[in-house]
C-alpha cells in the first residue's frame, strides 16, 4: 500500500521566505554533499525551509542525517525541516507535487537541490534575489559541483549552453503542480 508521510523535523516559527526542495533516492553514500553544502551558504539575511522526500529502503538516510547537521543548518537561518517519506518508490515529479503540497505559505523562491549536488556558498543568497527582489520568474546557473559515479568524486560541471543546473523558480509556480 502506497502511503506518504509527512514529519516536521524543526520548526522555529520564523517565517521561511525561500524553500529548498531536496528529492533523494538511492543516496547513502552521497546526501551529505547537499547537506553540507547548505550549511556552507553564506550572507543568508532571510530565512529557509528545508523539504526532503525520501523513499523508505534500505539505503535511507533521512531523518538521520539531518540529526547530524540540524544545528549548522539552524545557523544560517534554516527555520524549518519537513522530511516526507513513501513506503514505495514513486517518479520525481509524484515527489515535487508532494513537496510543492508542502512548502510554507510564506515562501517566494523555491530551490531544486539534487542529493549529489554541492551548492556554490551564494546559491541561496544568488537565488533569492533572483527571483524575488528582481522579479524573475526562473533562474539557473552554467555550472556547479557534482558527484560523479563515473570518477567517484565530486567535479565542475561547465557547460555554456541551458543547463537548468542549480535551478530555482517563485514558488507560486511549484504550487500550480501538476500543470495542465
Amino acid at each position: 500500500m502506497n502511503q506518504t508521510i509527512v514529519q516536521t523535523v524543526f520548526e522555529n516559527n520564523i517565517i521561511p521566505e525561500l524553500t529548498v526542495a531536496l528529492p533523494v533516492y538511492n543516496s547513502k553514500n552521497i546526501a551529505w554533499i547537499a547537506i553540507e553544502s547548505l550549511c556552507e551558504q553564506i550572507n543568508i539575511d532571510f530565512n529557509w525551509e528545508l523539504i526532503v522526500y525520501e523513499e523508505k529502503h534500505a539505503q535511507s538516510v533521512f531523518p538521520e542525517l539531518i540529526d547530524l547537521y540540524i544545528e549548522k543548518l539552524k545557523s544560517v537561518n534554516c527555520s524549518r525541516i519537513i522530511y516526507i517519506t513513501n513506503n514505495e518508490k514513486v517518479s520525481l515529479v509524484e515527489k515535487w507535487i508532494e513537496i510543492g503540497k508542502n512548502v510554507s505559505d510564506t515562501s517566494k523562491c523555491f530551490l531544486l537541490q539534487a542529493a549529489d549536488c554541492y551548492s556554490p556558498k551564494t546559491r541561496l543568497k544568488i537565488s533569492y534575489e533572483k527571483i524575488v527582489n528582481e522579479d524573475y520568474d526562473w533562474y539557473d546557473q552554467t555550472k556547479g559541483y557534482f558527484y560523479s559515479f563515473i570518477s567517484d568524486r565530486v567535479i565542475l560541471y561547465d557547460y555554456k549552453g541551458f543547463t537548468n543546473l542549480n535551478m530555482s523558480l517563485k514558488t507560486e509556480y511549484i504550487k500550480t503542480l501538476p500543470f495542465s
